[in-house]
């Protein structure tokens, strides 16, 4: 039966059942979410599971009747693909055609707005990255560091580029800490301006 909602994912507390992919649409969010819960669910095994037999241990969690109905009748195709490969089928056989290229040009599109911190804005831009780890428009950090720099609010950017040397060492760092630092800055210019 199928459903209107968005499709979720459940998961065993102590990840000792494989997680559950319900009824509903099937989303990016969704498919991450359910591949995110599989990586932990296999890590949490008592015994390794081989990669061939990944696929095999977590089709049962996948409830969403599109999905599962997909999986019975290819089983034998699907069960023999390593655990990324079938995630990378699973994309390409639910999702609509073109969701890889239309979630790089949100990414490409998006500017910080006046009502908008520093860390949402990069927060929106990674969760959107993240959909596409694995696929060849998955931005690296380095390209997701220049296109956020380029889209902040104009007083941030100009306060940044106030010392090329600071700002030149600020882009060395790993991405997390280079957020982090901005998102200081730009909290304290928050602050200066109430």
């Amino acid at each position: 039966m199928s459903s209107t909602s968005i499709a979720t994912v459940a998961c065993h507390p102590g990840h000792k059942v494989a997680p559950v992919l319900s009824d509903g649409i099937t989303t990016p969010s969704a498919l991450l979410n359910w591949e995110n819960a599989c990586d932990d669910f296999f890590g949490s095994s008592k015994d390794p599971i081989p990669d061939d037999k990944k696929v095999s241990k977590v089709t049962g969690g996948l409830q969403n009747t599109h999905v599962s109905i997909y999986v019975r009748n290819n089983r034998a195709c699907l069960h023999t693909l390593t655990f990324a490969d079938f995630m990378a089928e699973l994309h390409e056989t639910f999702l609509p055609t073109n969701w890889a290229k239309d979630t790089l040009q949100k990414i490409l599109a998006a500017h910080m707005t006046l009502d908008q911190s520093f860390y949402n804005f990069c927060t929106e831009i990674v969760s959107s990255n993240n959909f596409l780890v694995g696929g060849p428009l998955h931005l690296s950090d380095l390209r997701i560091k220049e296109q956020i720099f380029n889209n902040i609010m104009e007083d941030l950017h100009k306060k940044l580029e106030e010392s090329p040397a600071e700002l030149e060492t600020l882009n060395t760092l790993p991405f997390q800490k280079w957020l982090n630092v901005i998102s200081e800055v730009n909290v304290k210019m928050a602050k200066a301006i109430k």
